[in-house]
């Protein structure tokens, strides 16, 4: 009576397994033979280079060697699933598996990454998943994302092998565009950059690496037609240039010049000319006065960080004023920057002013500015 005890229980066990294994099979393979491809269970040890051996089971030629479906175990645990041709990885899909995660599920063509594919990879806290063509284990068309964390990524696009367009990300919100040929750091090397710092745009124009060109928002850019000259009584014709006297103090090094601007009051106010400015800078009761004489200005919803005369810190406002008068030209569309603290009130005629005409000289020793139309 035990022995036949024994029979029942093992007999039960086994159909218990069978039973397992049938779902196991069915649960595995129903994706192959959905796509009708032959699967088979040859084993063999594979032969790697410094005597470590792989492992194979799938279908094999009559010489014994890897062809048709397979999977094949790599010394280091890598895994590849998928199609073999006489030995070698060759597959419209395939799947290759690493032992720390990372993947490429694609096309495979003599053992390497060859069509379409999806690389993911994986290096402490960055990640890159490559999606496109791929040539020879290369991606050669498609896009390469990299997320650094943080919210940083960066996505690199590629046509036939070489680099065409580099972008970067904050928090999702795009914060830098490069179109053109780069550099193998993937840093731009001849095209166009196109970069958003806090909420403005800045566009530069490269050749070689080096800037040819630079827009900005907040900043003033020589146009012609932004400049009017205002005829004199008396003046047969108009002239290119006009002559700015520079207004001094006695024992006072400072220069002044007197501007013009389209307000109620027509009043002119003296600012600073100052060779070591770099903005057009507007004190805050200077500004708050020519507001409420209705200045006419398109504030540019663009703060810029700034330190005060005592250290302090403070934002800096950027506006485009509609007109403005220096000498007998009007001058149209300016970008200035606006104090926004109260005991902030220098008012600097800087280089950014001058870049709206087509050439600016200036004497120290003759007090004087020449605008050139």
């Amino acid at each position: 009576m035990p022995r036949v005890h024994t029979f029942v229980n093992s007999h039960r066990y086994l159909i218990i397994m069978k039973l397992i294994l049938s779902i196991f099979l069915s649960i595995t393979l129903s994706p192959l033979l959905a796509q009708n491809i032959k699967t088979c269970t040859d084993t063999i040890q594979v032969p790697f280079g410094d005597n470590k051996m792989g492992g194979y089971i799938g279908c094999l030629n009559y010489e014994g060697i890897m062809d048709g479906y397979g999977t094949l175990r790599f010394p280091d645990s890598t895994i590849y699933k998928g199609n073999f041709v006489r030995g070698k990885m060759d597959d419209l899909n395939g799947e290759l598996i690493y032992i720390d995660g990372d993947s490429y599920i694609g096309g495979f063509k003599n053992n390497m990454k060859n069509g379409a594919g999806t690389l993911s990879l994986s290096f402490g806290d960055q990640t890159q998943i490559s999606i496109g063509d791929f040539d020879s284990d290369r991606l050669s068309s498609g896009t390469k994302a990299i997320d650094f964390g943080e919210g940083m990524k960066q996505i690199i696009t590629l046509q036939n092998g070489e680099v065409v367009k580099v972008e970067e990300f904050n928090d999702k919100s795009l914060t830098l565009s490069s179109v053109g040929d780069f550099f193998p750091d993937y840093s731009l090397k001849n095209g166009t950059k196109r970069e958003i710092i806090r909420n403005y745009e800045v566009i530069t124009e490269l050749i070689n690496g080096e800037e040819t060109s630079r827009i900005s928002e907040i900043e003033n850019y020589y146009t012609p037609e932004d400049i009017e000259y205002v005829r004199i009584p008396d003046a047969s014709e108009e002239t290119e240039l006009i002559v700015i006297p520079l207004e001094f103090e006695e024992n006072d090094d400072s220069k002044y010049v007197n501007l013009g601007f389209e307000t109620t009051n027509r009043a002119k106010y003296r600012f600073i000319f100052d060779t070591g400015a770099e903005v057009f800078n507007i004190g805050y009761r200077l500004f708050k006065e020519l507001e409420g004489n209705g200045l006419q200005y398109e504030d540019l919803d663009i703060l810029i960080p700034a330190t005060g005369v005592l250290g302090e810190p403070m934002n800096l406002k950027v506006i485009r004023i509609s007109r403005l008068t220096i000498g007998n030209y009007v001058v149209n569309d300016v970008i200035a920057y606006v104090s926004t603290v109260e005991t902030a009130n220098s008012n600097l005629l800087g280089i950014q002013f001058l870049k709206k005409f087509k050439q600016v000289y200036w004497s120290l020793n003759d007090n004087k500015l020449i605008f050139y139309k």
